[in-house]
């Protein structure tokens, strides 16, 4: 299989367990509780993109995403109807999510699509002067 097709089928296998895991995961959570252990996505992609493509981050965003991190799992540690089914499906489907995101971002590469490079953009050009107000009459 080419490429391009193994990756375009990889990401559409990718994508459906984001969806399935996703709604499923909606069975067992509430809605804010679901979208604020989703906040890990942020987290699980920059971790994954240090493993799987070897690219640093900054110190700030690391601080950031773990102070956001740490906000969801502080909510996550005082959930009130905690179900570890849901829990284990949101993470699957942060997973799934930072999986895919990395798929794209991949198969958009030129080597992936067999595009030619695109030429550096053409300098901007300076704006017209303003035209000179008349002067007033006296």
């Amino acid at each position: 299989m080419r490429p391009l097709r193994r990756g375009c089928v990889l990401l559409a296998t990718v994508w459906s367990v984001n969806v399935v895991s996703g709604i499923a995961a909606l069975q067992y959570l509430s809605v804010p509780m679901w979208s604020t252990l989703r906040r890990l996505t942020t987290l699980v992609t920059l971790m994954a993109e240090v493993l799987l493509l070897s690219k640093a981050h900054p110190k700030e965003i690391w601080g950031a995403v773990g102070l956001m991190a740490a906000g969801a799992l502080i909510a996550g540690a005082y959930d009130i109807s905690f179900d570890p089914t849901g829990y284990t499906l949101v993470l699957v489907n942060d997973l799934a999510t930072a999986l895919y995101l990395i798929l794209v971002s991949r198969l958009c590469d030129n080597k992936y699509l067999g595009a030619q490079p695109r030429p550096p953009p053409a300098p901007a050009r300076a704006a017209p002067a303003p035209a000179l107000a008349p002067a007033p009459a006296p």
